[in-house]
């Protein structure tokens, strides 16, 4: 429960060429030293905005990403056949996580229970005044510096005293990660998502949490196609020949109310009001959905 939204992602694009093919991109986030210094005595320390890490776009050379890819190639961008294609982020680990179970542990059953939508990040307002004027204007935490490019699944971004920002790079990184002096190196979300690594204070610095909505379709998808793989390998000619039969599993997404409901309905009726019928088991977290994969039972 709650495990997919912390996990790492992906984001990949795509870029159109003038004869019309497509090159898959992925995303990767650099630590540069020409980064401009920004001298704006209304910048604090959530702002953000004096790190050095940018985010770049190259062609796709992961390989993990690439075999995800080539099993559900429903997770790359949608192709507007134009230069303003709109990323995707792609559940990279669970995927991987998710394949390696059916593979290592067939008989295994999974249910995964997540966000599957995530409200756009709430950006604080604080006053301004300004020093050569009595005037009073308000400044966005986070707000006036989106750098990275939105896409699909964008992640919410928050630290630990509920203040959201705009991106993932407009967030307070650890100190240790934004000082390194050479001219070119990666980086990756973990830096961002440290709480141990972060300068401390009220800044939060090095203190965010992630949290990545789910495309629980696409993830059935992708379940559904690994099953599918794994079975047709294990195939014998023998069976090839015989009638199809139904798969020795299911794959399934429901909405957690529903789920609860059907596994765990004299635990709702204990959380519900006598009064008014309300249980947080159903009637709160309406954005979270149920993936479960099983082996049927033989009869």
């Amino acid at each position: 429960m709650e495990l997919l939204d912390n996990l790492p992602h992906d984001k990949v694009s795509l870029r159109t060429k003038p004869d019309g093919s497509t090159t898959i991109l992925q995303t990767e986030v650099v630590h540069t030293n020409t980064h401009h210094q920004h001298h704006d005595d209304n910048n604090n320390n959530n702002d953000n905005n004096n790190n050095n890490l940018e985010e770049t776009f190259v062609p796709l050379t992961d390989p993990l990403l690439q075999d995800i890819l080539s099993i559900l190639p429903s997770y790359l961008p949608d192709d507007n056949n134009n230069e303003h294609t709109i990323p995707r982020w792609i559940p990279t680990t669970a995927c991987s996580l998710l394949r390696h179970i059916v593979t290592q542990r067939s008989n295994s059953s999974i249910v995964w229970i997540d966000f599957d939508w995530l409200p756009p990040p709430t950006l604080l307002v604080e006053p301004s005044i300004s020093s050569s004027s009595s005037s009073t204007s308000v400044v966005g935490v986070g707000a006036r510096s989106r750098r990275s490019v939105e896409g699909v699944g964008e992640p919410l971004i928050t630290d630990m005293e509920d203040v959201d920002y705009g991106c993932y790079l407009s967030a307070p990184t650890a100190g240790a990660s934004i000082t390194a002096n050479t001219t070119t190196s990666s980086t990756t979300l973990d830096e961002i998502d440290d709480s141990d690594g972060g300068v401390g204070g009220s800044s939060g610095g090095g203190e965010c949490d992630i949290l990545f909505p789910t495309d629980f379709g696409r993830l059935a998808d992708f379940a559904g196609t690994i099953l599918d793989n794994t079975t047709t390998t294990t195939t014998t000619q023998k069976e090839e020949q015989a009638p199809p039969i139904a798969p020795p599993w299911t794959v399934k997404v429901t909405k957690q109310s529903e789920f609860l409901e059907t596994y765990g309905r004299e635990e709702v009726e204990q959380t519900k009001s006598w009064l008014t019928g309300y249980t947080p088991l159903l009637n709160d977290f309406g954005n979270c959905s149920v993936l479960t994969v099983s082996r049927r039972r033989s009869r």
